[in-house]
């Protein structure tokens, strides 16, 4: 009835009472491993998308992205970008990737971004991809497992 001294943590608790910025709160994480293509000239969803709420108005979301097998045309003028997008606001791009090289099979791309939501609200985060001209590009083309990453950082 009355503990004195240091108490004890119990059930796996960690004994903290607050958390200083910049600890990761949660860690949302997604893949996508279908072949996906388009030979749009204008951005379209590539289905690599993860949603994270945040806990507090102060948080930061840093999204990491590795988007695998990219290929698209044999011709040294065709070339995909790329863009990390929230909800619908772009926070990273990759542009031309692979331009002027006539071997653009099995490329792989990494988008990241370090966002501050202001709020608790859900927010999607996803990737959408194009092409330079109008020839097929491919993700996953070479059966390969792209991936997206979200952590909750306290602000």
């Amino acid at each position: 009835t009355n503990v004195t001294g240091a108490l004890p943590i119990v059930n796996g608790g960690t004994g903290a009472t607050s958390f200083a910025p910049g600890k990761v709160l949660q860690v949302v994480s997604a893949t996508h491993s279908s072949p996906t293509s388009t030979s749009s000239t204008s951005y379209v969803d590539t289905g690599i998308t993860v949603n994270i709420t945040p806990s507090a108005t102060s948080s930061k979301v840093y999204v990491i992205s590795n988007i695998l097998g990219i290929t698209s045309s044999a011709s040294t003028t065709s070339a995909v970008s790329l863009q990390l997008v929230q909800d619908t606001t772009k926070v990273a791009e990759a542009i031309n990737v692979g331009f002027g090289d006539a071997a653009q099979e099995n490329q792989g791309i990494t988008l990241q971004t370090l966002d501050a939501p202001n709020g608790t609200s859900q927010i999607t985060y996803k990737v959408q991809f194009k092409n330079r001209e109008a020839a097929a590009v491919t993700i996953n083309g070479s059966s390969d497992t792209s991936k997206i990453t979200a952590f909750e950082v306290a602000g």
